[in-house]
């Protein structure tokens, strides 16, 4: 029988630059993604003359303090593999009185004489670096680590096929209004989730294209059914991954052919990337 239990709403860390993690604060994790889910575009390494475009997103990083002071750029690995040099752009955006905004293109310098300046997985498609924002995004939420899904979380709350889950990107570089990112949503197709270490990837059920690479995949969802108890009232946020790739098969034609179909990495490989960073950033990655 299944058991319905009274309201209750679970939330998660969020951060701002300078203040202290807190611990339970309701907040709306669209919004926060939104703001801060950039476009990262560079000269492409595989095609002289033409740019390559992804998708990056902002976690807060605790200092020695437990302060979120430090803002981490989360990709995928092969979107700085495909940018050449050492300099990259991400389209960060500030706000106006008026309720408009000013597309302001930040240079995130990637690597140092060639040497790359961020970290990534050492066996998966994930990469990570510190970066400096404008003073406004000082004053604005961003999601802490602690809202990173971990596999005991995927556990807990029995994230499973058939969940639906949004995520942010820029498919061929396409954007929203000020350069916002393009919110699109599918669903959780493949199984088993975990373990994590026997399956890194998750099939996803929307359309990938170049330039969603790197976008954050999240969950939103509301009195979820978990522990045979229906958790009326309690709003469940959390970012479960990033994607990587689109998913292709080969039926014997000339070329592979597109499933229409995402790989999303799990969140906990985010963190493990995230944990490769130095204690503290080096002299700013951005001018």
């Amino acid at each position: 029988m299944w058991r319905i239990a009274g309201a209750v709403l679970i939330m998660t860390a969020i951060a701002t630059a300078e203040a202290a993690p807190v611990a339970t604060q309701i907040f709306e994790l669209n919004t926060i993604l939104m703001e801060t889910t950039f476009q990262v575009v560079g000269p492409s390494s595989k095609e002289k003359g033409k740019s390559s475009t992804g998708t990056g997103f902002v976690v807060g990083k605790p200092d020695k303090a437990g302060a979120f002071s430090y803002f981490v750029l989360v990709t995928a690995a092969h979107v700085f593999d495909d940018i050449e040099g050492d300099v990259a752009t991400i389209t960060t955006r500030e706000k106006q009185t008026d309720g408009s905004y000013v597309v302001k293109p930040k240079s995130l310098f990637i690597r140092d004489s060639g040497k790359p300046i961020f970290v990534r997985h050492p066996s998966l498609d994930v990469a990570a670096i510190y970066v400096a924002l404008p003073a406004s995004y000082g004053a604005m939420k961003q999601i802490g680590d602690t809202l990173l899904a971990s596999e005991a979380d995927v556990s807990k709350y029995e994230i499973h096929a058939g969940d639906e889950l949004f995520c942010l990107g820029y498919p061929l570089g396409a954007s929203g209004p000020y350069g916002f990112p393009v919110l699109r949503s599918g669903k959780i197709a493949s199984f088993p989730l975990t373990p994590v270490k026997l399956h890194p990837s998750w099939i996803f059920d929307f359309r990938v294209f170049p330039g969603n690479s790197g976008g954050p995949v999240y969950l939103i969802d509301r009195s979820r059914m978990y522990n045979n108890i229906i958790n009326l009232g309690e709003t469940l946020q959390m970012v479960v991954g990033l994607v990587t790739q689109q998913l292709f098969a080969n039926d014997g034609t000339s070329s592979p052919r597109d499933l229409q179909l995402g790989v999303v990495i799990p969140a906990e490989f985010i963190r493990e990337t995230m944990n490769l960073l130095p204690a503290d950033p080096p002299e700013s990655t951005t001018k």
